[in-house]
């Protein structure tokens, strides 16, 4: 039995609805470290999630934690409603990812895991996924119920069939395993519901990796 520590990093403000400079800095100079010391105080390693926004506003956000010996993913390009994974095309969503994983990689190095803005993702984020290079994908919540003060609630609803135990995606639908090669290492969920966008609510479950390491 594994514990897996994720964390996103984006300087996009909810209440400004924006990606906004104020809340990115605020993140890089209060949050991370704080983060950061909190998990290095009980050894704990985790992957933190970039949006390339973030990465070319603060570079040293991810210098910092890389220092602490955690991974570094990719978040997308852009935190923007507007811009989720599920309303874009297959050449529209490869197009932010490669920008994305450019940016990042420019700071640190090689990156392989993914995880979509506001966990919203479609059958032609699989491809774009395998096109661009990223290994695994976390964006999916097993059995987990988003309510509808959330980003994409409806679209989500799909996650209430998904496979508990990390998978490999189908071509023909992001909730069933298949033969791409990518990775989906769902994110903890349980039987009851998490609440997000503006109230945000979860509940911690654990994952066994044995079967695909």
């Amino acid at each position: 039995m594994h514990f897996m520590m994720t964390i996103d990093v984006e300087c996009f403000s909810i209440p400004l609805n924006r990606c906004d400079n104020d809340t990115g800095r605020e993140v890089y100079e209060a949050g991370l470290p704080r983060l950061l010391g909190l998990l290095a105080r009980h050894d704990v390693q985790g992957t933190f999630y970039f949006t390339g926004k973030m990465a070319e506003m603060f570079p040293e956000a991810i210098e910092l934690v890389m220092r602490y010996g955690h991974e570094i993913g990719c978040h997308g390009y852009d935190h923007s409603p507007e811009k989720a994974f599920d309303l874009l095309s297959y050449d529209e969503q490869l197009k932010g990812l490669r920008k994305a994983k450019t940016v990042i990689e420019g700071v640190a190095g090689r990156i392989e895991s993914f995880r979509a803005p506001m966990l919203r993702i479609n059958e032609d984020t699989v491809r774009a996924l395998e096109e661009a290079g990223f290994k695994t994908d976390s964006s999916v919540s097993s059995q987990r119920f988003d309510g509808p003060f959330t980003f994409g609630a409806k679209r989500k609803l799909k996650w209430l069939y998904a496979p508990g135990k990390p998978y490999m995606i189908s071509y023909d639908s992001i909730v069933k395993s298949g033969s791409s090669n990518v990775l989906e290492i769902p994110i903890s969920a349980a039987i009851f519901p998490f609440i997000g966008t503006t109230m945000r609510r979860s509940c911690p479950s654990f994952i066994d990796l044995k079967e695909k390491m």
